[in-house]
């Protein structure tokens, strides 16, 4: 949707570009067949045909489970290593030829009979049913078959596995061992690094879910013993979701050297999910889903200082790469939530306090976002405030000097962030004014 507004927006724009002559009819002609190279109805042949290849890969175990007992042992273990093998020699044969979906298509396929293989052989041979380890071996055999053959899919079949993986040693409620920590860390790089090398949507976003479940469980390990129902571990996840904000939009905004394709869609993907992330968790806290004691010795614990000092690291890094208006408005935005999230579980009865630095937030979000250019900021901001204002609002029906605190209060910070926005427009014209004198 957000791909045809764009077109529709720039091919007005050209229209305008033409006529004021600071683009030709031919370059305005191969901006757009370009354009339309990378639309999504580009993509719609690969969708389906993954479709496809998922449910073959379905129907092959359906029809090896129907005729499980007519089928000797010798001949299932036969036809799943010819699956295997044949499908990826079809991918090899693809590559060579350049078709390189067909080549992705083919090694997903293998990587989806391998997978099934794995259950199959468990069943035979009667092995004790062990789900952790079968999901790391699975994420182990995709993760090398991706990396061989260049396969997206096979990397996303690999980064589920991993997620699984770590999943289900939390959910036994067993303690997390280092080695299964320094492992887990260490398939968050190398599935990241397919993303960044191999650009795709699907992995990348897997590559940053399988982040932040890695967090998690480190988290859980670090932190007190009731963490998850403490406001440790909102802060702890806010702090840590908005250095990846800051982070990612430094890294947007040259840190990232001209060419770095992969790493700078990376980093923007990353800098989106925990800007959704860290808004929620504010929205969350303040609703009141986690506890309001907020104990002050646990604040000192590795769960909370790790991700502070790293915000503060993000923070120098945003002032360094982007122009002041925008690092400013984007600094209050970021460190206004997770000071939002602080502060619910430092100061529980201060509602006044928490909706005026929710308010503010929010609005300081949206308003980086139009400064930046960044329609999600812009959204996100939106949404978080209208979230905040339902929630006040329907707290103080029935009470109409509770109603005149709320629409007083939304006022001051409305006005105020209306002066903000005022300035930082006003630097960002004087920036633009004295850029374009020195150039």
């Amino acid at each position: 949707m957000f791909d045809q507004l764009y077109e529709r927006r720039l091919r007005a724009d050209i229209e305008t570009w033409i006529e004021r002559g600071w683009v030709t009819r031919e370059g305005a002609a191969r901006i757009l067949a370009d354009r339309g190279k990378a639309d999504g109805r580009s993509r719609l042949p690969l969708a389906l045909a993954t479709v496809g290849m998922i449910c073959i890969a379905l129907a092959v175990t359906a029809f090896i489970a129907a005729n499980w007992d007519d089928i000797s042992r010798s001949v299932r273990l036969a036809g799943i290593v010819l699956l295997v093998v044949g499908a990826n020699m079809v991918a090899a044969r693809a590559d060579a030829l350049e078709r390189p979906g067909l080549a992705d298509l083919a090694t997903a396929f293998a990587a989806m009979v391998f997978v099934a293989g794995l259950s199959l052989v468990g069943q035979m041979f009667h092995l004790p049913q062990d789900w952790t380890g079968g999901a790391l071996l699975v994420c182990a055999g995709c993760l090398a078959a991706a990396w061989i053959g260049g396969s997206r899919l096979t990397l996303a079949l690999a980064g589920v596995a991993a997620i699984v993986w770590v999943l289900l040693g939390l959910e036994s409620g067993a303690p997390t061992t280092m080695g299964d920590q320094v492992l887990a860390l260490c398939l968050v790089p190398a599935v990241a690094a397919h993303a960044v090398i191999h650009p795709a949507r699907l992995s990348r976003w897997c590559s940053i879910l399988l982040a932040y479940i890695v967090y998690l469980q480190w988290l859980l390990s670090a932190g007190p013993a009731s963490m998850v129902d403490s406001p440790l571990f909102a802060v702890a996840l806010a702090a840590m979701a908005g250095s990846i904000v800051l982070f990612g939009t430094a890294a947007d905004h040259g840190g990232i050297r001209p060419g770095s394709v992969g790493l700078r869609l990376l980093a923007r993907s990353a800098a989106d999910a925990s800007l959704v992330l860290m808004l929620c968790t504010m929205l969350v806290a303040f609703i009141g889903a986690w506890s309001r004691d907020l104990p002050g010795p646990e604040l000192l614990s590795p769960a909370v200082v790790l991700p502070s000092a790293l915000l503060l690291l993000a923070a120098l890094a945003v002032l360094r790469r982007l122009e002041r208006p925008q690092a400013l408005l984007a600094l209050l935005g970021v460190l206004g939530a997770v000071m939002t999230t602080a502060v619910l579980g430092l100061a529980p009865d201060q509602i006044v306090v928490h909706a005026a630095l929710a308010l503010g937030t929010s609005v300081a979000v949206a308003m980086a976002g139009i400064v930046m250019q960044q329609g999600l900021w812009t959204l996100s901001g939106h949404a978080a405030f209208t979230a905040v204002a339902l929630w006040l609002l329907s707290e103080t029906i029935g009470s109409l000097l509770g109603q005149a605190l709320f629409f007083l209060l939304a006022g001051i910070v409305l006005i105020g962030m209306a002066f903000a926005a005022s300035f930082s427009l006003r630097m960002a014209a004087r920036w633009a004014d004295g850029k374009g004198d020195a150039t």
